[in-house]
């Protein structure tokens, strides 16, 4: 509060001052630009105006999903040479990205309805499965069932003539063709390299907030995971994993999607940790590079 004495400071002729009233400080973050539909094919623009119209949430937050969708639903499914005649680079148009705002700014609906079509594409391939280990059990009954009749045909015949020609043993079934996956909620490092193993287009991981994700990989005995997630960005390197109990795995090349959300109090530890050679300067954060952070409107409707 403003009095004659508090707050006041004596001037040159020693009679005391008020002190002026304070001057507000500037906004910490300045505006963001507006998003311009003209960063997005022309073939996007009606999807992501009507995603974000019924969401009532940001263009940029339903145009940096539409992009990481879609780089997840491609992949290691398509390449890109850069140079005409150089056949060794190859980029594969992997994406990492996050959606940043505080809690209630949509950020989850909105990357839900832009994912929703990869959603239904992985549940037709697991209603897929489902029916083909259904025809595999059959399959494995009916094996089952010629390996004993060949096993006796085998006795009968060694029991009469030793060395005659014994009967042909039935082909094996094989191994089990594994479930095709596309989306990965909280899934260890382990699960995510071995579904890559032989699923070599590549896999993508949402999280509602991806500080989750990031906590995980700075667990006591989880060093390896950072490693795993900074070489699945390229899309082009091999991992191989050791364990002792499962033994190994190698995925000739791991190629992984990340997008979710993110608050700016998170934000900010992350980023500190990766400025000045801190103990997060590796790349990781650098690697979301399809992230926005935009103003919000604040004239929600329904």
């Amino acid at each position: 509060p403003h009095n004659n004495t508090a707050g006041a400071e004596e001037s040159e002729t020693g009679e005391e001052e008020e002190w002026p009233d304070p001057i507000p400080l500037a906004p910490v973050l300045p505006p963001v630009d507006s998003f311009s539909m003209e960063m997005l094919p022309v073939s996007l623009w009606e999807f992501v105006s009507d995603v974000s119209d019924r969401m009532q949430a940001p263009v940029d937050y339903t145009a940096a999903a539409m992009v990481v969708v879609i780089a997840a639903s491609v992949n290691r499914r398509a390449v890109i040479q850069p140079k005409e005649f150089d056949i060794d680079w190859l980029v594969v148009p992997n994406l990492w990205g996050a959606l940043i705002g505080t809690a209630g700014d949509m950020k989850t609906p909105t990357y839900e309805a832009i994912f929703k079509p990869l959603a239904k594409i992985q549940d037709q391939w697991f209603e897929e499965y489902v029916s083909s280990e259904a025809d595999r059990k059959l399959r494995e009954e009916l094996h089952a069932l010629k390996i004993n009749a060949w096993k006796q045909q085998v006795t009968q015949t060694l029991k009469k003539q030793p060395a005659t020609i014994l009967p042909e043993r039935p082909d094996e079934l094989g191994e089990p063709a594994p479930c095709k996956r596309l989306l990965f909620g909280d899934a260890n490092m382990e699960v995510l390299q071995r579904e890559m193993s032989h699923n070599a287009a590549g896999v993508c991981v949402t999280q509602d907030e991806l500080s989750g994700l990031f906590a995980q990989m700075e667990k006591i005995g989880r060093e390896t995971d950072r490693s795993f997630y900074l070489t699945s960005w390229n899309g082009n390197s091999g991992f191989l994993l050791d364990r002792i109990v499962r033994g190994s795995v190698y995925s000739p090349h791991i190629c992984l999607s990340i997008f979710g959300g993110m608050t700016p109090a998170k934000l900010r530890t992350y980023m500190a940790a990766a400025l000045e050679n801190g103990p997060g300067d590796d790349g990781f954060v650098q690697r979301l590079q399809v992230s926005v952070y935009p103003d919000q409107n604040g004239n929600w409707k329904l």
